[in-house]
């Protein structure tokens, strides 16, 4: 094949890998071989590993886009459930999750006021998802407050699986291409175009393994509140107590006391400061009243 011929071909392949992907090239971080600049080298270079493609539902064997027959969804629950005691349903709920093969992903736990409050959440297989809600609620002393999510993302694998076919297709033109390449040159333009499909291919399928991670395993957020005793409202005889109001007015009495004694303490301790104009203003007092008496006198 001519040098002209061959640089066709190669820019037809990155041009349709790049209308097939519809996305920019990332950096790769896989492993490709080392390109020497002998001449002679290039018979011996061997072909790029290519990663395995994550296979979470089935697929068809034929080419073409895959049709996905299972849904995959992202389930996502929270509810807030009323306890005894919050640390005792902390424990409880991370012994739940462990029994079905899941996990504590957080905890974080405070006060308001004098009240003890925890959150707490936890992934479960998306198969245990509705039995541990279950379990939830039958922890609660009272009805729970509770919502559930779920994200359909089958078109998005869908469409990553479409993009991740046409990728490993044109590595697979490039691979053929660099086993023909007859410079250096050539060479190095063939693997450079290899590098940005490998570094498109493990970005789509690090995204397709992580919509089959969030969908094999729900997240549920459990809000932790103790139980708290209502006031009881008496009402008839039961409603006047008099020795409790005459405890109230005698600590009413006390706090008046208090307050006359702190203001008697204030003035013992400021009087000092006040007798000095107290007794010029007396002193101006007397001589305008002797003055006001000689002149009516005069």
């Amino acid at each position: 094949m001519s040098k002209p011929t061959w640089l066709s071909a190669l820019g037809l392949l990155v041009a349709i890998a790049i209308l097939a992907t519809g996305c920019g090239a990332a950096p790769t971080s896989g492993t490709l071989p080392q390109v020497s600049t002998d001449r002679g080298a290039r018979e011996s270079l061997p072909a790029a590993p290519l990663v395995p493609m994550p296979t979470p539902v089935p697929q068809p064997a034929s080419g073409g886009s895959a049709a996905i027959g299972d849904r995959l969804l992202i389930k996502t629950g929270n509810i807030s459930i009323l306890v005894k005691d919050v640390q005792e349903a902390l424990s409880a709920i991370s012994n739940m999750a462990s029994s079905v093969n899941g996990y504590v992903v957080s905890t974080k736990s405070g006060r308001e006021g004098d009240t003890q409050v925890a959150t707490i959440s936890i992934k479960v297989p998306a198969a245990d998802f509705e039995p541990t809600m279950e379990k939830l609620r039958k922890m609660a002393l009272e009805p729970p407050t509770e919502s559930i999510t779920g994200q359909d993302v089958t078109e998005e694998y869908a469409d990553l699986d479409a993009q991740l076919r046409n990728l490993q297709a044109t590595e697979k033109q490039l691979l053929n291409l660099l086993d023909r390449a007859q410079t250096v040159d050539d060479t190095l333009k063939v693997y450079n175009q290899l590098t940005n499909i490998r570094g498109q291919i493990e970005r789509i399928q690090g995204r397709m393994q992580y919509l089959q991670k969030s969908a094999a395993m729900s997240t549920i957020t459990v809000n932790l509140r103790p139980q708290v005793d209502k006031p009881v409202v008496k009402t008839g005889s039961e409603a006047w107590q008099p020795g409790e109001t005459t405890k109230n007015a005698l600590r009413a009495l006390l706090s008046v006391l208090q307050v006359l004694g702190d203001l008697a303490i204030w003035a013992v301790i400021f009087s000092p400061i006040c007798i000095v104009p107290l007794i010029f203003l007396w002193i101006i007092w007397r001589l305008t009243r002797r003055r006001n008496k000689e002149v009516k006198r005069s």
